[in-house]
């Protein structure tokens, strides 16, 4: 039976592909450092959901660089860092609706305080709890974000519903032992074809799944060693 309910925020609750895209393109414009093929499709799936220090060691070879790119990144207010996101359709609806029900939480692989971006968006009334990858010692793909998040939560993992839209957050659900929901609202083909089920498509359907599965989540995975 799900207790609680933990979402992935960008790709989950709001759409920030382009958002994200834009951001690394000017980053790295600004400090003058080659550009990847941002929009070339493996080159955008690995970064998508990455923190930013992976993202930055990955593609910056220079250590120096990295910590001023990092050092610049952590001076960005949360106007900055909201320009051209947007919440995905009726996620705040949704949000609202599950909250009395559900302790819900957010666990991002973003590194920078939340708390305004949660409040920009009014969602900051319906979470218990905001956890980012700058808290714990291992981002995503490891477990570390959802076990912490489950445990300020006062739930045990296996009743506990991680809803995000990429492998990494399934891979951070299996090894965590949660069950796992693939949000895809664009129907992407490489994730559709991977086997994942259920999959959301629109949150005005998550409460009705709910409801059908109470009982036991499809697909809920055995904890994976950490």
């Amino acid at each position: 039976m799900i207790e609680a309910i933990i979402f992935d925020f960008d790709g989950t609750l709001v759409d920030s592909r382009e958002n994200l895209l834009g951001f690394y393109e000017e980053l790295f414009g600004l400090f003058g450092v080659r550009q990847p093929e941002w929009r070339e499709p493996s080159i955008e799936k690995a970064v998508q959901g990455r923190s930013i220090p992976d993202v930055l060691e990955c593609y910056v070879a220079d250590e120096r660089v990295r910590d001023l790119m990092w050092q610049h990144v952590c001076n960005l207010d949360y106007v900055e860092v909201t320009v051209g996101l947007d919440l995905e359709p009726f996620a705040r609806e949704c949000v609202a609706d599950l909250s009395p029900d559900y302790p819900l939480a957010v666990a991002t692989n973003r590194t920078h305080d939340m708390d305004e971006v949660i409040r920009h968006f009014e969602l900051d009334g319906h979470l218990k709890t905001v956890l980012t990858a700058g808290q714990v010692e291992r981002p995503k793909p490891s477990p570390d974000l959802l076990l912490e998040a489950a445990a300020l939560l006062r739930v045990q993992p296996a009743r506990v519903l991680y809803v995000g839209d990429t492998p990494l957050d399934h891979e951070a659900a299996v090894r965590a032992g949660m069950p796992f929901l693939l949000y895809d609202r664009l129907q992407t083909t490489a994730l559709h074809s991977s086997g994942y089920a259920p999959r959301l498509t629109d949150f005005r359907h998550l409460r009705p799944m709910l409801r059908r599965y109470k009982d036991r989540w499809p697909g809920t995975p055995a904890r994976r060693p950490l």
